[in-house]
């Protein structure tokens, strides 16, 4: 154990075995001394992962919030998605910044109204026709309205209704 400003490292011994296959160059090197001691770097963890390389993704509430951060690190970990949400200003945002991050090739956009069953009918049939399928359902979409309850008119419960929960059934 090194003790270096505070921080506390552990030194394993690790000895080479007929099993452990040998570095090809110095990068790979560094790789597997990482897997062999057994931990991964936080680049190999959170940004180098491509878990949804190739997969065919649909995410709904994609124009802010969860959604577009969602849709945002499914593009980031290589998926092809599509973005749902009702407002055309947030879908632009979300493709603004997959543009930043060069993702934008594997984004489609798509304005629906998921609280409409026409709405989301028509929306499900283009993702899966412009992706060839769908293996990936992310439903993010979902409003909150403040206030008391005696103060809360009967539109704005169903409203609320609609989309957290209606929504949700007839998008999945």
């Amino acid at each position: 154990m090194i003790c270096h400003n505070g921080a506390v490292t552990v030194e394993r011994d690790v000895q080479p075995s007929s099993s452990i296959r040998q570095p090809r160059d110095v990068t790979d090197a560094k790789q597997q001394a990482s897997h062999t001691a057994g931990f991964l770097s936080f680049r190999e963890r959170y940004t180098a992962m491509n878990r949804f390389e190739g997969r065919r993704i649909l995410v709904t509430g994609a124009g802010s919030g969860i959604g577009q951060a969602t849709a945002l690190r499914l593009l980031a970990e290589g998926g092809r998605v599509v973005a749902a949400d009702i407002s055309e200003q947030g879908l632009a945002n979300t493709r603004k910044s997959a543009e930043h991050a060069s993702t934008e090739d594997r984004l489609d956009t798509v304005v629906v109204d998921i609280g409409d069953e026409g709405s989301v009918i028509k929306v499900v049939g283009q993702a899966i026709s412009s992706l060839g399928g769908l293996d990936v359902l992310v439903n993010a979409a979902g409003i909150l309205r403040g206030g008391h309850t005696h103060e809360t008119s009967l539109d704005l419960w169903n409203q609320v209704l609609s989309v957290n929960l209606t929504g949700t059934f007839l998008v999945t």
